[in-house]
């Protein structure tokens, strides 16, 4: 995926808990994490036998895109 070691430790842990908080200074990844993030969600959501919505919040509409 290309991700450094940081982005892999928020990655492992956002899906290792019930909530997660991703934040940084500009161009350290978090958008891309996040994609990464949910694309594991959608792809694996019967392993986690998840039947909710995934909830995202961003705070501008770039990174919601």
């Amino acid at each position: 995926m290309g991700l450094d070691n940081s982005q892999k430790d928020s990655i492992n842990h956002t899906l290792n808990s019930n909530f997660a908080l991703i934040q940084g200074p500009p161009g350290t990844g978090k958008t891309y994490v996040g994609v990464q993030i949910v694309k594991i969600l959608i792809k694996y959501k019967s392993y986690w036998n998840s039947k909710g919505p995934i909830l995202l919040v961003t705070y501008t509409n770039h990174a919601l895109e």
